[in-house]
């Protein structure tokens, strides 16, 4: 992936080692880590077909703590230009962040400034806040008969465009 500044320069990206640098995926590899219950998933977004100025910059960010994240044993860290993917969770800017916590999408709504706040971000995010309520669950969860303030949101889980919002609402609840 090359990366160009507004001049048309290359950014440099900083220089890794095969084995520690990010690994470039297509919406099939995502599928297929997301399939497998046991890991989470960091997903960096990237515009591979405009000038991105930012994008070098903020992967830099992102590969400071690659490692970190990777460390804990059941987060892995990918990035991705494919458009498909990016429009399915309603990224329409360049770059972006995904944390899939549980398989549920976490949008990154902060700078890229600073790796340790990427880093807080998505330790901050280890807790599940929302929950699937189905038929078996939903008086036990819900409390029905005397119940907190909170917000239900149904939707067809079935339906990829019924799933757009769940990024957002995932980001919204923290």
């Amino acid at each position: 992936m090359q990366i160009l500044q507004k001049s048309g320069k290359p950014v440099e990206e900083p220089k890794h080692d095969d084995d520690n640098s990010i690994d470039d995926v297509d919406e099939d590899k995502i599928d297929e880590i997301l399939r497998d219950a046991t890991r989470n998933l960091v997903i960096f977004f990237y515009d591979g077909r405009a000038q991105c100025p930012s994008c070098g910059e903020a992967l830099s960010e992102v590969e400071e703590i690659d490692d970190d994240i990777e460390a804990t044993g059941y987060v892995q860290v990918v990035k991705t230009d494919d458009r498909s993917v990016a429009r399915d969770l309603g990224i329409v800017t360049f770059p972006s962040l995904v944390y899939y916590r549980r398989k549920n999408p976490i949008l990154y709504d902060g700078e890229f400034k600073d790796s340790e706040e990427v880093l807080r971000w998505l330790r901050s995010h280890e807790e599940v806040v929302t929950w699937d309520l189905t038929d078996d669950n939903f008086e036990s969860r819900t409390d029905s008969h005397s119940p907190d303030e909170g917000t239900l949101d149904c939707y067809d889980a079935d339906e990829g465009p019924c799933n757009s919002f769940i990024p957002m609402w995932e980001t919204v609840a923290h």
